[in-house]
């Protein structure tokens, strides 16, 4: 009707919330409800059966509606482009794990736990930021510097050199073969850095923005460094159960890769300097850059450029082929060289094995200080050891032994030293810390600083130094 459009109270507006109820209409409708929402329940009536029925059904599809997008949108803040930027930020600012990596090498303590991450500014900070005082050395694709934390608690921090196209698949595998490793023998992974940095750069006349990535290994820290140090044509820094343990523990190792492992693992650059030497100079392999997963096949041709000159055996030279056998003929030239120092491995070639292997053996007999049946028994280890070594660089792969068949012969010759000491009434070989030997009522066992403890049913333990 007209009179309601000049009348002197205006007509109610859409956007303001009106009551009304089922019996009685209201001037305006209520305004129309979006779709996939409840409408308004009435505020001063009651509604039918049937219509409350409908409007109850109406607000439960309502509330999943809103529950289904509540959903959604954490999901879109948690894996979208927010989410993505807030996990570059945590790379660059992993501060909030700082707990778990305070002190990344006490993971050394529980060998089954996983190698942390840590950052880099904590690497620079324990390495001066990679100061040339801190460098220990450099491996096939890193640099190796020294990291002492504020307690002088040291690591071995291995910096991966920045090689276009070989950096991630280097890192990742050596970090990958590292991770599965867990044996005496071998240099343990106790934590990692993997760290992307944002760095201005010219591009086409443009300042833009690049990563630069960072990638370091933390390894464990040998204090004699590596074995290429000791090695002389003298064979003057170590005596023979040092030379032999040395010799013993590569085997040891290698026979982990091998055997042990599933899949196998083959080092491909075994060479005195990958050999490092803790501070009672057990030997543990390191630098797994250039390691290959070896399944079913036992031998495969590869193009890349593998091992170090003068280690390769001549199928690699010749045809590119790798196998067990590759790491067999390395260890051959590292036992040659342990045994009869550098020079030593160019002397096979100027005389018969026979007599490289007299001559070897008579300069390390010379240097043995034992009883007789010691002395002979040494005697005999070391001549093993280094028939073993030649067998190792024969030309024909097929012909060089096995890991297993190696570490079997060293095993042999422990059992006759062991045999001779006790016929001597020395009783003194080798007896490893913590361990005991009980002989005719007597017992020996092994301690700190090259002592053992002697005790009978007469006498409580002592402290002897050992004889030798």
């Amino acid at each position: 009707p007209r009179h309601q459009y000049f009348s002197h109270k205006p007509p109610p507006s859409p956007f303001v919330r009106t009551r009304y109820s089922t019996t009685a209409s209201a001037p305006h409708a209520p305004s129309p409800r979006k779709r996939g929402m409840a409408p308004k329940r009435p505020l001063d009536a009651t509604l039918p059966e049937e219509e409350a029925a409908l409007w109850l059904s109406r607000m439960k599809r309502s509330r999943r509606f809103r529950l289904k997008r509540t959903v959604l949108v954490v999901m879109w803040l948690m894996c979208g482009p927010s989410g993505t930027a807030r996990k570059r930020r945590e790379r660059k600012r992993p501060w909030r794990w700082i707990s778990q990596v305070v002190c990344p090498w006490m993971s050394m303590l529980d060998v089954s736990s996983e190698p942390p991450f840590v950052p880099l500014d904590y690497l620079r900070e324990i390495t001066d930021d990679f100061s040339e005082e801190r460098k220990l050395g450099s491996g096939s694709f890193g640099e190796v510097y020294l990291g002492v934390d504020q307690d002088g608690q040291k690591i071995a921090v291995k910096r991966i050199y920045q090689m276009a196209g070989v950096d991630d698949g280097q890192f990742q595998n050596e970090f990958t073969n590292l991770a599965r490793l867990k044996h005496r023998n071998i240099v343990r992974l106790v934590g990692y850095c993997n760290h992307i940095q944002e760095v201005p750069a010219m591009y086409e006349g443009k300042f833009v923005l690049a990563e630069k990535i960072h990638r370091a290994l933390c390894l464990e820290y040998m204090s004699n460094g590596s074995l290429q140090k000791y090695i002389s044509d003298e064979c003057n820094k170590y005596d023979w159960r040092t030379g032999y343990g040395i010799i013993k523990g590569i085997c040891q190792g290698l026979k982990c890769l091998h055997i042990e492992l599933k899949p196998p693992i083959y080092h491909l650059d075994l060479k005195p300097a990958n050999v490092l030497l803790d501070e009672n100079m057990v030997p543990r392999l390191a630098d797994f850059g250039i390691s290959r997963l070896f399944g079913d096949e036992r031998t495969r041709a590869t193009k890349s450029i593998l091992g170090t000159q003068g280690y390769l055996p001549p199928e690699y030279i010749h045809n590119n082929l790798i196998s067990s056998k590759f790491d067999i003929f390395s260890l051959g030239v590292v036992i040659i060289k342990i045994m009869s120092g550098r020079a030593g491995y160019s002397k096979i070639t100027d005389m018969s094995p026979q007599e490289f292997t007299n001559l070897v053996q008579e300069k390390w007999t010379n240097r043995l200080h034992e009883t007789s049946s010691l002395m002979k028994a040494y005697s005999k280890q070391v001549k093993t050891c280094i028939q073993i070594g030649l067998m190792c660089v024969n030309d024909d792969r097929h012909k060089r032994p096995s890991i297993q068949d190696i570490v079997n012969r060293l095993n042999e010759t422990e059992t006759e030293c062991t045999y001779a000491a006790r016929k001597d009434g020395s009783l003194i070989y080798q007896i490893p810390e913590d361990d005991s030997i009980t002989f005719m009522g007597a017992s020996l066992t092994g301690q700190q600083n090259g002592h053992f403890s002697f005790s009978t049913t007469d006498a409580p333990g002592t402290s002897y130094p050992v004889a030798g």
